[in-house]
């Protein structure tokens, strides 16, 4: 592979920043991104831990989990990396490989993981280490184009426990130690003609920080068919004990959202609505902060739905997708719009998302 193949695909692979979402799934994607008022499951505690308190399990045990996101940029650009016979000099070939790279600028290449190894749940406490590597990459036009990027990594344990109160009350917290490491900066186009003489710290500063965000959740079930929710996330903002430099301090998010459950037969239609970020310190639209989201399946040998549909309203966009339990692995398939702006329809980023894991329940 050519150093200028290898410099690029760098670049589409290796850019991440940290979402506004702590963690993420391929079915709550898929349903509009709504979590806060969700149905006991595996992955109800992360969003909402007053979700623990309704557990029915002694013990679980889910060995790995695996969450990616990737953009379509993303795929299109490896895409004509990959396929581009950089060894030749015909020259009409490095014209249009070159006019289908510049349709690139502006756009924004996005890619992210999670990983949980080992999460386990005792009754109603779970311990939960986790990977996250969030990356996005958006090339510039100004009078010299230019990267900007921002890397950011956090790794941890998420601490949760529920309690129930009298059957239709239910609160819950997690302490969550975090490390956070965050690299930013820029790389002109002049910067790659000599990028052997370039030093790091000339395009990029690092800091890192240790710290421990606290989150908070409330849980109302009414009836066997309503639910109505809260959570309150890194409560305060999560600062840190310990630091080298100044990374970004996680901001507080609160969230409220209700979810409603109709059953036919052996079928679950599941409604859910959640209004995100109260706080809205990027002052996006109000469509926005509203997700709404469905999903339609049944349960065949789990305690959860097993297989089944999702769609929703997402970030003012809609969302879709599906998911199945194979019994060895689960496995969560979504294509979502992010709109990066600050206003529905200014930039959207097409997205598409899965989620793998597996668990041993007692």
């Amino acid at each position: 592979m050519s150093a200028f193949r290898a410099l690029l695909l760098s670049f589409v692979y290796c850019s991440p920043v940290v979402a506004a979402e702590f963690f993420t799934s391929g079915r709550i994607i898929g349903r509009g991104n709504t979590s806060v008022a969700q149905y006991a499951g595996a992955q109800g505690g992360r969003f909402n831990p007053a979700t623990l308190a309704e557990t029915n399990s002694t013990f679980q045990l889910r060995p790995l989990e695996f969450n990616g996101i990737v953009g379509e940029n993303v795929v299109s650009t490896i895409s004509d990396i990959q396929s581009h016979d950089f060894s030749s000099n015909d020259s009409n070939k490095v014209i249009s490989f070159v006019r289908k790279f510049g349709d690139k600028f502006g756009e924004r290449h996005y890619g992210r993981f999670e990983l949980i190894p080992l999460a386990t749940q005792i009754f109603r406490f779970e311990a939960m280490p986790f990977v996250i590597n969030q990356s996005y990459i958006e090339i510039n036009r100004p009078t010299i184009p230019e990267f900007d990027f921002d890397v950011d990594t956090l790794a941890g344990i998420n601490l949760a426990y529920g309690y129930d109160f009298n059957g239709k009350f239910k609160v819950g917290g997690a302490v969550r130690p975090t490390y956070h490491h965050e690299l930013e900066g820029a790389l002109t186009f002049t910067d790659l003609i000599d990028l052997e003489n370039l030093e790091s710290e000339e395009i990029s500063k690092a800091a890192s920080g240790f710290g421990i965000g606290v989150d908070a959740g409330v849980l109302w079930t009414p009836t066997a068919t309503l639910r109505l929710g809260a959570v309150v996330q890194n409560i305060g903002g999560m600062g840190y004990l310990s630091s080298d430099g100044s990374p970004s301090v996680l901001l507080q998010s609160t969230s409220i959202g209700g979810a409603y459950a109709y059953k036919m037969s052996r079928w679950d239609f599941n409604f859910l609505a959640d209004v995100k970020h109260l706080e809205n310190p990027d002052g996006e639209h109000w469509i926005q902060l509203l997700n709404l989201g469905a999903e339609f399946g049944r349960q065949l040998f789990t305690r959860d739905l097993d297989i089944g549909l999702t769609a929703g309203l997402y970030d003012g966009n809609t969302s879709y997708g599906l998911f199945v339990d194979l019994w060895l692995a689960r496995v969560e398939l979504a294509k979502y719009t992010e709109e990066i702006g600050r206003q529905p329809g200014v930039k959207r980023d097409k997205r598409l998302t899965m989620t793998i894991s597996s668990s041993m329940t007692l």
